[in-house]
């Protein structure tokens, strides 16, 4: 599947990873693209039998086939020489969607950009 290729091509070292958005600088490692794939959530939590609220960290491993969407970084730009219009792909980026209790989308967001130099 394509969301699994882009995950062996972001743990492979030929190419620089890129945190947070296009063109922020700030590379990271094969270690933290694995843990852009793992989720945390705090919850707070009411026991039954000790009648007191408690604090649960769950966490929880997004695998790579639970990418539906992608995005891409182009440069578009107009080619004198053969008179149209050529794009270049800088950078694919899987993306996921934040939800709520609901399951309601709230927003969309790039766990990493994988650069492609010229």
């Amino acid at each position: 599947q394509f969301s699994e290729q882009i995950y062996l091509e972001a743990t492979n070292s030929k190419h620089t990873v890129e945190a947070d958005y296009f063109g922020s600088g700030k590379w990271i490692d094969t270690i933290a693209v694995k843990d852009a794939y793992i989720t945390r959530d705090t919850a707070i939590v009411f026991n039954a039998d000790t009648y007191e609220e408690e604090l649960q960290v769950r966490t929880s491993k997004l695998d790579s086939f639970g990418i539906k969407k992608i995005r891409l970084a182009q440069e578009w730009y107009y080619d004198d020489r053969r008179r149209t219009v050529m794009n270049k792909l800088n950078a694919i980026a899987p993306v996921v969607d934040l939800v709520n209790q609901e399951r309601r989308i709230l927003y969309s967001r790039a766990l990493y950009f994988i650069r492609f130099e010229n």
